[in-house]
């Protein structure tokens, strides 16, 4: 059975010197999301990991270190 869920919604009263902020953030989260995405794409065996071993496989991708160089 279906169960009912309600959404409330309320905008956001901020000074207006925070917007450009928010406008940067949103920039960067997409760029990360992007090159997250591209990454993914091009390695689809992460996406059946679990969770943790797909962040350390992620991680060992995409940040070289002495012990996992990039590949």
């Amino acid at each position: 059975m279906a169960k009912a869920t309600k959404t409330i919604t309320q905008a956001m009263q901020y000074p207006s010197r925070y917007a450009a902020w928010f406008t940067t953030t949103q920039a960067l989260f997409n760029t990360v999301a992007s090159f997250y995405f591209e990454v993914i794409t091009a390695h689809e065996q992460v996406l059946l990991l679990s969770s943790h071993k797909a962040l350390h496989a992620l991680e060992t991708l995409t940040h070289a270190t002495e012990e996992t160089p990039i590949r």
